[in-house]
């Protein structure tokens, strides 16, 4: 059985190798309720910024959970070409499925993009949406091992994210109508540079144009 991994980063204070560490409301409910885990149950805590730390149950009755930290490991499970997913809003259910799946393949970090036929929202709702992405980016750390949780950006339109990527990174499009290979423009890519985005599908005319008003060729 795998040892069961809880988030903590959001607490005020990190968990300390040798002491007792009180889990809050929430996570004390789901170690004891969800989990159903008892007095001398191994678990896993993890901050969000690197490595984990190993514990194991010394208290849990229906209101507190608190665990005994045993030690701290500096493991490390990213990738070594961190990888951003620009992906259009879409439908509820499957943008929840793409945010999961995207972080369980890898992915470094997540940009909403607000295409032409993206649901529009309000300020609010879009707020909203961004947090529940997030919590499900955690929940995904949690049951695939990352010990660093990925970064949601805040929501933009395509020409905003093009822009901003363009001043950092080289930038590949594929289209039926390039101008060259896509093994072209890795040849021509400094290795310093290898880790350049790329937007890995066909664009749509829109997408498409202003890209090379953004001077870039496909």
């Amino acid at each position: 059985m795998l040892t069961p991994r809880l988030y903590v980063g959001e607490e005020r204070q990190p968990p300390v190798p040798g002491e007792e560490y009180r889990l809050d409301d929430t996570l004390a409910r789901h170690a004891g309720a969800a989990l159903r885990m008892r007095i001398g149950d191994r678990i896993a805590l993890f901050t969000g910024t690197g490595g984990e730390f190993s514990a194991t149950i010394c208290s849990i009755d229906r209101r507190a959970v608190v665990v005994h930290v045993d030690s701290h490991d500096a493991v490390e499970r990213e990738s070594s070409w961190p990888l951003t997913l620009a992906q259009s809003i879409i439908a509820s259910d499957m943008m929840d499925i793409v945010v999961r799946k995207a972080i369980e393949l890898g992915v470094a970090s997540i940009v909403p993009l607000n295409a032409a036929r993206s649901q529009q929202a309000s300020d609010e709702r879009t707020e909203r949406r961004l947090a529940h992405w997030r919590r499900i980016v955690i929940a995904a750390c949690e049951q695939c091992g990352r010990n660093r949780v990925p970064v949601i950006a805040p929501v933009a339109t395509f020409a905003q994210w093009i822009a901003d990527r363009r001043a950092l990174h080289p930038i590949a499009i594929l289209a039926a109508e390039g101008e060259r290979s896509l093994a072209a423009f890795a040849a021509e890519t400094p290795p310093r540079l290898a880790g350049a985005r790329t937007i890995p599908k066909f664009p749509s005319p829109p997408q498409f144009h202003i890209s090379r008003r953004c001077g870039i060729a496909p």
